[in-house]
């Protein structure tokens, strides 16, 4: 049964600002994931988590991140007053990311990419999929060097996730486009002219309390052709 697309007024991210998302299609995930973005030519990274450290190319920035029991489990620090955030560096450009997740006791866990250096001359992160409890969205982030500059919700599904429960997140970026799969029934797209960009990794970000734990299983990501 295709989805619905719908609308909401506003979004709590970093003190983001509030926005009306852009209404998209209903779309059916069985014909539409991934079957216009390109085919999988390479296997850059397949992480399971499996060591007692973090695997060579993770870097924390905020938070607390430990491994175990085949996991990363990751907790914002109040005393950061930011949201945990770490990222796995890898240039990459057109990808396909597959990564298996639990949110747990978190309110929202994000997933996206930066620019690299050079690509365009606004400042901050480029996009990033928002995974909540009760709804899932796709968001272009404001330019950080433009103080009139906001972020853009370019879709959101408003569908309750069970935050006990391992699912699987796939994540498409190609050319102008990006598409997400959270779960089973969960689909989203969004397209910019920003998008196409090549990007210095992946960025992950946490949100909650210090003992509000979400984890990171096996991660999967190609290059796209």
């Amino acid at each position: 049964m295709p989805l619905k697309t719908l609308t909401f007024g506003t979004i709590c991210l970093l003190c983001l600002h509030p926005l009306a998302a852009q209404t998209i299609q209903p779309l059916k995930i069985e014909e539409q994931i991934g079957s216009q973005f390109g085919k999988p030519v390479k296997l850059i990274v397949d992480e399971e988590f499996s060591g007692d450290s973090l695997p060579k190319n993770w870097n924390p920035t905020y938070g607390q991140l430990e491994m175990g029991d085949g996991k990363l489990r990751v907790s914002q620090l109040a005393t950061d007053k930011h949201a945990a955030a770490f990222r796995f560096r890898s240039r990459l450009q057109d990808c396909k990311i597959v990564l298996q997740l639990k949110l747990g006791e978190a309110e929202v866990i994000h997933i996206g990419f930066d620019p690299a250096v050079g690509e365009l001359k606004k400042k901050g992160h480029l996009m990033s999929l928002v995974i909540k409890a009760d709804s899932c969205s796709l968001i272009e982030h404001n330019d950080k060097s433009d103080p009139k500059s906001k972020p853009k919700i370019h879709a959101t599904v408003r569908k309750p996730l069970d935050p006990k429960k391992t699912i699987e997140v796939q994540l498409y970026s190609f050319g102008n486009r990006v598409q997400a799969k959270v779960g089973d029934d969960i689909l989203l797209e969004a397209e910019s002219e920003d998008f196409h960009v090549a990007k210095p990794g992946i960025v992950f970000r946490v949100i909650g309390k210090d003992d509000a734990v979400a984890e990171f299983d096996r991660l999967q990501v190609w290059s796209l052709e």
